[in-house]
């Protein structure tokens, strides 16, 4: 009998066990869910939230009514829900990147380009533009160019004539002129001073002429998108990030003046550059 009812003890006591890691698993989960902005503080400490304001005019954020300096504030990750699918992943790239004069990189599912300015879409954002001054390249598809060689053209601070780099068979032909249009599936150039026009899936990559020179605001903030992109930041507008919300935007300023609307959805991280901090 004393076995039998160390038994039943025994598969009672098993029971509540679980019972109570089913129940502590499932608050780790809605918490998971509930707060899902976690900011890393300059000291190692951090905070989580579902929605925090910033204001960097003032140099502030505020965490669930805590106000906070962003001197003392080193990243704000978005951390997104297990089961929520991930868009543009490396492997399977945007149709564009766009890189500009100040290092930022934009991967773009659409973009033409007319009358001076470069329009591309983010989904779920589709209306975005830059002035191509503000461009200095754009590889189109899984471009595989000599990486060292491309970089090195971009870099170059002595180019009058764009490089746009066009598919000739199995090989990449470099020709330097200007672009004109890249719109209605053809690009349009000008060629040793003629108009010329090829299918635009013949264009793989175009470095343009080095644009206007100045002096580049700093960058106060790094922003990473769930899609690849990477933005040198000199500001953010007064904005309310939320970790849900699919229709919320912030604006972002780049080093050289590019304002762009970016969906809270495709946040992923933003670093903060410590005035308490020197680099060395």
């Amino acid at each position: 009998m004393i076995a039998a009812w160390l038994r039943r003890c025994r598969a009672g006591c098993i029971k509540s066990m679980l019972l109570v890691v089913l129940v502590l698993t499932g608050n780790s989960q809605a918490d998971e869910q509930k707060h899902s902005i976690r900011i890393t503080k300059l000291d190692g400490s951090f905070e989580s939230a579902s929605e925090v304001s910033v204001d960097a005019d003032r140099r502030t954020i505020t965490v669930a009514k805590q106000s906070l300096s962003l001197d003392d504030i080193r990243r704000i990750h978005f951390q997104r829900a297990s089961s929520e699918p991930v868009t543009n992943t490396k492997s399977e790239r945007a149709k564009a990147e766009i890189q500009l004069r100040d290092g930022s990189l934009l991967v773009a599912e659409k973009i033409s380009v007319s009358n001076d300015t470069c329009h591309f879409a983010m989904p779920p954002s589709e209306g975005l533009k830059l002035e191509l001054d503000q461009v200095a390249a754009m590889k189109l598809g899984n471009t595989d160019l000599t990486a060292s060689k491309f970089e090195a053209e971009i870099a170059r601070r002595d180019r009058q004539l764009d490089r746009l780099f066009v598919a000739n068979g199995d090989a990449v032909t470099p020709l330097d002129g200007y672009l004109e249009a890249l719109q209605d599936g053809a690009v349009r150039f000008e060629w040793m001073n003629e108009i010329r026009e090829l299918p635009i899936d013949r264009l793989r990559a175009v470095v343009f002429a080095t644009g206007p020179t100045g002096v580049f605001k700093p960058d106060r903030f790094k922003v990473q998108l769930r899609n690849g992109s990477r933005l040198n930041v000199s500001s953010l507008a007064t904005s309310q990030l939320k970790s849900d919300s699919a229709d919320s935007y912030i604006r972002v300023t780049t080093r050289m003046g590019a304002t762009l609307d970016i969906p809270n959805s495709l946040l992923s991280v933003i670093e903060s550059r410590s005035s308490r901090l020197m680099y060395l």
